[in-house]
């Protein structure tokens, strides 16, 4: 089961990933909080999707390009 992470600041650097359900900005409020905890426990919130290009794979692309510099 995919679940959403919740992240504990008040902005992120993956905005794509909010984008898709697999990431949610909470912020560092404690009510905000627990309310994203107990709305994913009790499956409030729809199954998040990966953002493109997430598939395990970033480290043999980022070693391609370098080889295709070199």
């Amino acid at each position: 089961m995919r679940m959403p992470c919740p992240t504990l600041r008040e902005d992120t650097e993956q905005p794509m990933a909010v984008e898709v359900g697999s990431n949610r900005v909470v912020g560092t409020d404690a009510a905000r909080i627990i309310d994203a905890y107990r709305q994913v426990m009790n499956g409030g919130l729809s199954e998040p999707q990966l953002p493109p290009l997430w598939d395990g794979h970033a480290s043999e692309r980022i070693v391609r390009i370098l080889l295709d510099r070199l």
